[in-house]
């Protein structure tokens, strides 16, 4: 018997996908060009849509680690990653939420500032405001055309729920 556990994204790297759908939500998105949180991205999306994605613990995949960003220098890397983190949460968490990560991202500056680490500085001068403003608007649009908006914390307690009956019990 097959089961499926809902997952609140798809991995690009092996995942299975509607191409309808996929082409619905206009695949993924170039803000997070060149790698990282594009596929994270498009699973909230398609949650955000009404739409599910699903983990096939049986599948099997085969992907070279790292073989995208195995030849970049780590810093670059580390740049990237952080701009898209603060992209992929700007972009998704409403309200008390984002204040909360806006808050966290500013302790997180001084403490790296502490450090010595820039990493985060850099990710912050390459975010782009108006590619962000952009994305939130055609996420708008896609809800409205599919009459759907669901929030990031609702994906969050449909997902949970589905997943009860796999939920570990205390004896």
């Amino acid at each position: 018997d097959k089961v499926y556990m809902p997952s609140f994204f798809l991995s690009g790297a092996n995942a299975l996908m509607d191409r309808k759908k996929l082409l619905s939500l206009s695949g993924f998105d170039a803000l997070f060009a060149p790698y990282y949180y594009e596929d994270a991205d498009l699973g909230i999306r398609a949650w955000r849509v009404g739409w599910k994605c699903y983990f096939e613990p049986g599948a099997i995949c085969y992907h070279t680690l790292s073989s995208t960003i195995g030849t970049l220098k780590r810093k670059k890397v580390d740049r990237v990653i952080e701009r898209n983190k603060i992209t992929f949460n700007r972009l998704h968490l409403q309200g008390i939420h984002l204040l909360s990560f806006n808050c966290w991202l500013w302790l997180r500056c001084f403490s790296k500032l502490l450090s010595g680490n820039n990493t985060i500085y850099k990710a912050i001068i390459y975010f782009d405001n108006e590619k962000l403003e952009s994305a939130k608007k055609r996420l708008r649009e896609l809800q409205d055309k599919n009459n759907k908006r669901i929030s990031v914390l609702q994906v969050e307690k449909v997902i949970l729920k589905s997943l009860e009956p796999y939920r570990l019990r205390k004896f």
